[in-house]
């Protein structure tokens, strides 16, 4: 079982001038990883695609992530398939403003996927943003919890 190294308090460094650098910011949680067997949690290919610019809550509980808080985040695979033009798909735990950069880059007509690490939000769901009309997957390979850390 991987298991994260644990968080370490941030403390000050002193500089030649001998003032205090601030303390780092707080690491977020860590926890155990634990694996699952490969599970589809979405998926769209059998019907229309996700419109262009559309925000899609991902629901992970079929897959075994918990969903009372303490899967902290997911490793998942997101393909996109028959993408109408290039664009890029990010996922994040949706809570608070999507961030601005991508989980997958596509191109126009092309199946992409990639693995990424996605914080979940407090119910074991996340969101995924897509700049332009796709279908998606995401299939569920573990999580990590703070449980049995």
């Amino acid at each position: 079982m991987f298991v994260a190294s644990p968080v370490i308090a941030g403390v000050g460094t002193a500089h030649a001038g001998g003032a205090a650098m601030p303390a780092r910011a707080p690491l977020p949680p860590r926890g155990a990883y634990v694996p699952v067997a490969p599970f589809r949690v979405f998926k769209t290919t059998t019907g229309a695609p996700v419109p262009a610019a559309t925000t899609t809550v991902v629901d992970t509980a079929d897959a075994g992530v918990p969903t009372d808080g303490t899967a902290i985040s997911v490793v998942a695979t997101i393909t996109v398939v028959a993408p109408v033009a290039n664009g890029f798909a990010t996922a994040w735990s949706g809570v608070g403003a999507r961030p601005d950069v991508s989980t997958i880059n596509f191109q126009a007509n092309v199946v992409e996927n990639n693995g990424a690490v996605i914080a979940l939000n407090e119910t074991g769901k996340f969101s995924i943003f897509n700049t332009a009309s796709t279908h998606i997957i995401v299939d569920v390979v573990g999580y990590f919890s703070t449980e049995g850390v």
